[in-house]
C-alpha cells in the first residue's frame, strides 16, 4: 500500500466540480416528474374521491368497479413513472421529508374530503357533494405534484441563472 499524494492543479479540480455540477442536474431533471404526471394523479385521485356520486348514478358503472379501476391507474402511472425515471425525488437531499410530508397532507385531504362529499350527499341531500370534493382533491395533487416538480428543478435554474 502506497501513501502518495498527487496534486490536483486547479483546472482539474475545476473539470471534477464541474462533472459533478452536471451529474446532479441530469440527475434531478431525471427524476423530475414530467408535467403530466401531475394531471394524470389529479384526474385519478379526484376521481376517487368523487366516486360516492356514483351511487346516485344507476347504470352507468359501480362504485366498486370505478375505485378498483382508478386504483389500477394510480399503481399503472406510479409503476411507469418509476421506471422512466431511474431516481425519484426522495432520493436527493430533503427530498424525503418533502415526499413524506406531501403524501401525509394528500392522504388525509383525501379522507377528509371523501367523507364530506358523503356527508354532503347524504345529510345535505346535495348530490353534488363528492363530485365538487374530487375537484377540491384533485386540484390539491396537482398543486403538491407541481410544488415538488418545481423543487426538484430549482437548483438547477439558481445555478444557470446566475
Amino acid at each position: 500500500m502506497t501513501d502518495e499524494t498527487r496534486y490536483v492543479g486547479p483546472d482539474e479540480a475545476r473539470s471534477a466540480l464541474a462533472s459533478l455540477a452536471e451529474a446532479e442536474r441530469a440527475g434531478r431533471i431525471r427524476s423530475a416528474r414530467p408535467r403530466w404526471f401531475g394531471v394524470v394523479m389529479a384526474f385519478l385521485l379526484g376521481g376517487l374521491v368523487a366516486t360516492p356520486a356514483l351511487a346516485d348514478a344507476e347504470g352507468l358503472v359501480s362504485k366498486e368497479l370505478a375505485t378498483i379501476v382508478l386504483i389500477l391507474g394510480f399503481a399503472l402511472v406510479v409503476a411507469g413513472q418509476r421506471q422512466r425515471a431511474d431516481a425519484w425525488p426522495q432520493d436527493f437531499p430533503g427530498g424525503k421529508g418533502q415526499t413524506a410530508l406531501a403524501l401525509t397532507i394528500t392522504i388525509g385531504l383525501s379522507l377528509a374530503l371523501y367523507a364530506i362529499g358523503i356527508v354532503l350527499r347524504d345529510a345535505a341531500d346535495l348530490w353534488w357533494g363528492p363530485l365538487a370534493s374530487g375537484v377540491v382533491a384533485g386540484a390539491l395533487v396537482f398543486l403538491l405534484v407541481n410544488r415538488e416538480r418545481r423543487s426538484m428543478l430549482a437548483p438547477i435554474d439558481r445555478t444557470h441563472s446566475g
